[in-house]
């Protein structure tokens, strides 16, 4: 397993902007997304343990879910729209389209998307300097200031026991059929962008690594630097606010979650009805973009901030939706909702290893204290160690097609009944 190698550097990036995609795919569950001649073979999964980064041993059954579509198009002409939508079966016939070629896609140098080319949405109002500009100084919330708003990165504590279920059953899970080229192509990425500005690193590294921007999968979307609302940003008390400052809004470099009928095309698929969309979680947005995400991410390069950095991000982005599902489940059931119905999953990445982290929070005295641990992580020079986490990634987006969706689903009646006329939402993990 490669060492943890925390990059430094004074140079701020500029920022992506907002790239939402959405888009239903015609393969069926069971299939793998492509099939790609001379594809490496299959390797055994090497399911590590999530308490403390060995590997243990897994006996659960292959899964038959729907999995994500592996391989990323080529880049669009300039006039395609940011919303994609695209009604073709995910078959090697439809990837020569997008390639060109009869064989996958095989990234060169020459081919290295950079932001002139890349999708730019709306720009960050305190946008980063590029390599060599002046830097702008931005908001970090450092390991003090999220401790003194009860959020625990990296925690020793042990995971509770549905998360720890769910982690072994579920996520390491191994996955049917043949394994796709990107974690080939993930490993040629992180070191021809390893010195790139941060939205090079990401925009090229990100659809290889977890899900193309524009086929995230059957009722999804992404969508990149995104803002998620304060409403749900874990608070502390006036004192140690007016001694540290509030946490710093949580800006995710990109979002996975459910389509939103109000943006994508009319004709794709999407989670939730018209009638659950707009009445029943109407006004109970945390991003304009999409709804309910499951899977955050940050990304830094060998020439940005530090990779410590991405992890307080992470803790922030994860503590703020931990908040917003727990306000959602809490208002649905008359019990306290479970760890597992209201945890989140993020990845932190640079260009020599990727992070799998799970938040969640638990009840402490008169406030919520938040959680992160890490799941497991890879080399993102090896590609054994990157095949093995794709099936994390894999199966974390089955469940939330599945079990996850339908859990918010049943729930969301009653959290309509129970919240009443939407109004301005008390934060959960307010101090007195």
């Amino acid at each position: 397993m490669l060492k943890k190698l925390a990059s430094s550097g004074d140079s701020l990036k500029t920022p992506l902007g907002s790239m939402q995609q959405s888009h239903e795919f015609a393969s069926t569950p069971t299939e793998e997304p492509v099939a790609v001649p001379n594809s490496t073979p299959k390797t055994s999964a090497l399911p590590m343990n999530a308490s403390h980064g060995s590997q243990i041993d897994t006996s659960a059954s292959p899964t038959n879910n729907i999995v994500a579509p592996d391989t990323p198009p080529t880049e669009p002409p300039a006039a395609t729209p940011i919303i994609w939508g695209c009604s073709l079966p995910l078959t090697e016939a439809t990837v020569q389209k997008f390639s060109g070629d009869s064989s996958c896609a095989t990234l060169q140098e020459s081919s290295i998307v950079t932001p002139a080319t890349s999708h730019t949405g709306r720009q960050d109002d305190t946008s980063r300097a590029s390599a060599g500009s002046d830097i702008i100084t931005k908001a970090i919330d450092e390991v003090t200031k999220l401790r003194a708003h009860n959020v625990q990165p990296d925690t020793k504590r042990a995971l509770p026991k549905d998360i720890a279920d769910f982690i072994s059953g579920v996520l390491q899970r191994p996955l049917e059929g043949e394994r796709s080229p990107n974690a080939k192509e993930v490993v040629t990425i992180s070191q021809d962008t390893a010195f790139s500005d941060e939205d090079i690193f990401l925009f090229n590294i990100a659809p290889w690594l977890v899900i193309p921007f524009h086929q995230p999968g059957p009722m999804l979307a992404s969508v990149g630097k995104t803002r998620l609302s304060t409403d749900w940003l874990p608070t502390a008390s006036e004192e140690i606010v007016k001694g540290l400052g509030a946490l710093s809004e949580a800006r995710p470099d990109t979002a996975l979650g459910y389509a939103k009928k109000g943006i994508v095309d009319p004709s794709t698929k999407t989670a939730f009805t018209s009638h659950e969309e707009f009445v029943y979680l109407s006004r109970f947005d945390i991003c304009e973009e999409l709804l309910m995400p499951f899977l955050t991410a940050q990304y830094k390069p060998a020439n940005g901030e530090s990779f410590t950095i991405a992890q307080f991000e992470g803790a922030r982005d994860g503590a703020c939706i931990v908040n917003y599902l727990y306000e959602f489940y809490d208002a649905a059931k008359r019990d306290a909702p479970t760890t597992l119905e209201t945890c989140h999953f993020s990845i932190t990445v640079d260009p020599w290893q990727a992070m799998l982290w799970v938040h969640w929070s638990e009840a402490e005295q008169d406030t919520r204290a938040y959680y992160s641990k890490l799941v497991m992580t890879c080399s993102n020079r090896s590609v054994s160690q990157v095949q093995e986490f794709r099936v994390y990634i894999k199966n974390l987006i089955n469940w939330a097609c599945e079990d996850r969706l339908r859990s918010i689903k049943e729930a969301l009646p009653d959290f309509h009944a129970n919240r009443g006329p939407p109004t301005k939402r008390q934060k959960k993990g307010t101090t007195s």
